[in-house]
């Protein structure tokens, strides 16, 4: 398998912190054309890929961490917020985990029934209503 030379080992790195082809191209000292035979092999770009893998698993611990927050932030509105708020985290979840046509969550008879109930909460505590 054939080994980076520093200038490309160099230019990948400058790649994979964002910088265009020609910006690495001209950090390295060669050409733009150069560069982009050298982005077109293989070993360079599993090179540029390897230095990008710990920004990725990062960015990935990152969004399921908030993801989990999300999750319970609306489960949160579920238990206390107003019923028009409840519904539309109903409507986001379904959306989130894209609930098919088929399914009771897209059938307006389903929401319409959804918010009777809330409205009937609504009335039974006194949510809602101002005095």
């Amino acid at each position: 398998m054939p080994k980076l030379t520093p200038k490309q080992q160099e230019a990948a790195a400058l790649i994979a912190s964002g910088k265009s082809q020609r910006q690495a191209a001209k950090a390295v000292g060669v050409s733009p054309q150069t560069l982009t035979a050298w982005a077109h092999k293989e070993e360079f770009q599993r090179h540029v890929q390897a230095l990008l893998q710990p920004a990725h698993e990062g960015v990935q611990t990152v969004l399921q961490g908030l993801h989990q927050r999300a999750a319970e932030v609306l489960a949160s509105l579920l238990e206390t917020a107003p019923p028009a708020t409840k519904l539309q985290a109903i409507r986001l979840i379904f959306e989130v985990n894209k609930v098919t046509p088929a399914t009771p969550a897209e059938d307006p008879a389903f929401f319409e029934s959804v918010m009777k109930h809330f409205t009937m909460q609504e009335n039974i505590h006194g949510i809602g209503k101002h005095h």
